[in-house]
């Protein structure tokens, strides 16, 4: 008697089926031969700790770096070395430490408050619309929300018809 597929389950046979890696080649390379050469050689009392388990300490800090560009991690291990730290910082703590950096180095304020007059008289049509105010009195009213939107910051763009 045949079996059919759907009678068979697959087990696990140790192959691993998916080829995507954990964290790419470029950032495994400077990993391998530039983060953990450097901070072994910056501290020297965590040099054996990274040395002894290379394998594992390079896939953590490349998990935890992931995304973070080099010359950020680079700059931020030496100003570590420069301050009077004992020991090398931890992939989490190194991964806050550039966190903190790209938060220090970004515009508090990333974007413009905008209002088109398009759309300022369509909200003085939906008021007509509704009953609030009459056909005649929509321009006047799109002015004062105009006045209205530039007092609170908002750029009003956009010309009269």
């Amino acid at each position: 008697m045949k079996t059919q597929s759907s009678d068979v389950i697959p087990m696990n046979t140790g192959v691993q089926l998916r080829d995507d890696k954990p964290i790419s080649e470029p950032m495994a390379l400077f990993v391998a031969k530039e983060l953990l050469p450097m901070m072994s050689g910056f501290w020297h009392k965590s040099a054996a700790q990274l040395n002894n388990n290379f394998t594992g300490n390079g896939l953590a800090y490349g998990l935890m770096l992931k995304g973070i560009s080099v010359g950020l991690i680079r700059s931020v291990v030496v100003a570590q070395a420069e301050s009077s730290r004992e020991f090398a910082p931890t992939p989490q703590e190194l991964k806050q430490l550039c966190l903190s950096v790209m938060n220090q180095a970004m515009p508090q304020e990333t974007y413009r408050k905008e209002a088109s007059i398009r759309a300022l008289e369509m909200q003085a049509q939906a008021k007509a619309l509704r009953g609030e105010i009459s056909d005649a009195e929509i321009p006047g009213f799109t002015r004062v929300l105009q006045a209205r939107y530039e007092r609170d910051g908002f750029v009003v763009s956009g010309r009269w018809v």
